[in-house]
């Protein structure tokens, strides 16, 4: 096991404040630990930081433990207890990273590096084409995130899945050629070139369609009945739409099968998406233990189109309460105004999963390729900060967005840059809000000045409003607070963040940080309304109607130019 103290510590420029950390158990093993050793000692720190709050030093400690994954085997060994490497483990800990260099500006090169090469060696030793297809969206995203050199994962992860493919790359079987063409908008997507693959299975499809509907005639020379399938050939002509086929006869085939098929219906029903069969999984977006986001295809309205399927896994089917009140508010605001996800609906079905069955808890809704982590990341790489003109229209869009919500008696609970996502409408970015698993859905509007009704105590530590952290910390499950005050608070630190790219953690513990937002920014009006937003005191703290008003009646200037 390599000496994960002096790996982190490098990394981490850190190795004077790791010396002083009284843990025994990191001491005493000199962090030469398995991973399961490592894992259960993360839970003995998060106990240790509960009781002596140092939160810096418990953050380079939890690094420590996501670093393990590193050492797992890449592929199952019969003498070994150790678990194997798993995409979902690359995912955990690219998140952690990002969360490190966002809140800690804790950077650990080395470890972006080893990651990427621990890819490789599962690509190498991965025999299954879906879980190629996830390992190389891993490298994908450790080249977005860290910019990674993710060359050899590329050309081993072409070479691997075009292989793969070629397996079942013959076949006259329709759901067959319908995974192949899936498959093939998968590697497009990913950028890996599936070379001769795709006039094969293009050319097999297209056999199909002509053989199925009889575009020849040949059938109906000798009287044979033909049963025809045109929805399933159509279907199939829209995935080959995509793959940008270049080669002339095959053009011509697609063109001639056009002429000859039936034409679609027309004034289709809407129909809700309530099937695992009526998408087509690209690529995925975001994977965790208990919740994975997948890029999708679907068609709706007649016409097909991109979007994200979200499931919730578990061992019981608990889940489907949750992702029901979640599909709820996503239909309730499907199409009323530009933030809000368009939902396509919802389904539970049941998977194998490593000789296990999982219960899961699907919602279909818009797609959007990025969320306002990523692009603050982005800008912050490239040092480039927000212009007050841009940071105008973001503080408006957000808060109209919550103005919406708040009129229906929505309150989000977990305002976060990962919960802001951005749609390419057209060539610009739509701001939409997204993920609705804890929000609030009241019957009647807050009026009184107090609290009076208790609430569930939920959201992301780092950016929940003071009455609300305090509550979690103690370990209440509920408490009397008033949900948009709160909301209020924790859309006050995204725009913070916005404005200075400043790490906002433990800010909602001390209302002393309140006076840094006057030290940090210069421009007044964004100085003022953050400020505002800020305030410790939920009473003193605006309403997002009067912090647009407030931002309004300061930016008249800025908007204008």
């Amino acid at each position: 096991m390599v000496d994960l103290l002096l790996f982190i510590s490098e990394d981490a420029k850190n190795y004077s404040a790791l010396q002083g950390i009284s843990s025994k158990h990191l001491i005493e093993k000199n962090f030469s630990l398995t991973y399961s050793e490592i894992s259960s000692l993360y839970v003995d720190l998060n106990q240790e930081f509960q009781s002596q709050p140092n939160i810096d030093i418990w953050k380079i400690y939890a690094a420590c433990a996501v670093n393990s994954i590193l050492y797992l085997p890449s592929s199952p060994s019969p003498s070994s207890q150790e678990p194997t490497f798993t995409p979902e483990h690359v995912n955990n800990s690219i998140s952690y990273f990002m969360f490190l260099w966002e809140n800690y500006q804790l950077a650990f090169p080395d470890a972006y590096e080893r990651l990427a090469s621990k890819i490789t060696e599962a690509i190498n030793s991965c025999e299954d084409f879906q879980l190629l297809l996830k390992w190389i969206q891993q490298g994908v995203s450790c080249k977005e995130k860290f910019n990674v050199d993710i060359s050899t994962i590329e050309m081993y992860g072409a070479i691997k899945s075009n292989a793969e493919l070629m397996k079942n790359a013959i076949s006259d079987d329709k759901n067959e050629i319908l995974k192949n063409l899936e498959n093939l908008v998968a590697l497009k997507t990913l950028k890996i070139d599936p070379g001769m693959n795709t006039d094969l299975i293009v050319g097999y499809a297209l056999k199909w369609i002509e053989g199925t509907n009889d575009v020849n005639g040949d059938q109906r020379m000798i009287n044979q009945q033909v049963n025809q399938d045109p929805e399933t050939s159509r279907s199939m002509l829209k995935i080959i739409k995509g793959l940008e086929i270049t080669d002339e006869k095959l053009l011509s085939r697609i063109e001639f099968i056009k002429k000859k098929l039936p034409d679609a219906p027309s004034n289709e029903e809407i129909a809700w998406i309530n099937h695992r069969s009526q998408l087509t999984i690209i690529a995925p977006k975001y994977l965790h233990a208990q919740v994975e986001v997948y890029k999708c295809r679907i068609i709706w309205k007649g016409q097909e189109i991109e979007a994200a399927i979200k499931t919730y896994k578990d061992d019981n089917g608990k889940s489907w309460e949750r992702c029901q009140k979640e599909a709820e508010i996503l239909l309730k605001l499907s199409g009323k105004s530009k933030y809000f996800l368009n939902f396509y609906g919802c389904f539970a079905d049941e998977i194998i999963e490593k000789g296990l069955k999982k219960y899961c808890s699907n919602i279909v809704m818009e797609f959007c390729p990025w969320t306002l982590t990523e692009i603050i990341a982005t800008r912050q790489n490239q040092n480039q900060v927000f212009t007050p003109k841009e940071l105008c229209s973001l503080f408006i869009d957000l808060l109209e967005a919550f103005i919406h919500l708040a009129s229906l008696k929505i309150y989000h609970q977990d305002i976060k840059p990962e919960n802001i996502l951005f749609a390419d409408e057209n060539g610009s970015l739509q701001i939409k809000i997204a993920d609705f698993n804890v929000s609030g859905h009241s019957d009647r509007i807050e009026y009184t000045s107090s609290p009076t009704e208790e609430h569930g105590v939920y959201g992301t530590v780092s950016f929940m409003a003071p009455e609300v952290r305090e509550p979690y910390i103690n370990g209440q499950k509920t408490a009397k607070f008033k949900r948009e005050k709160a909301d209020v608070f924790s859309l006050g630190l995204v725009f913070y963040l916005l404005a200075t790219f400043k790490n906002i953690s433990r800010f909602n513990e001390n209302p002393y940080r309140r006076e840094e937002v006057l030290q940090d920014i210069e421009t007044d009006w964004i100085k003022n309304i953050i400020y505002s937003m800020l305030n410790f005191n939920y009473r003193e703290r605006p309403s997002f109607k009067k912090a647009l008003s407030q931002l309004m009646s300061e930016t008249t200037r800025v908007r204008e130019t």
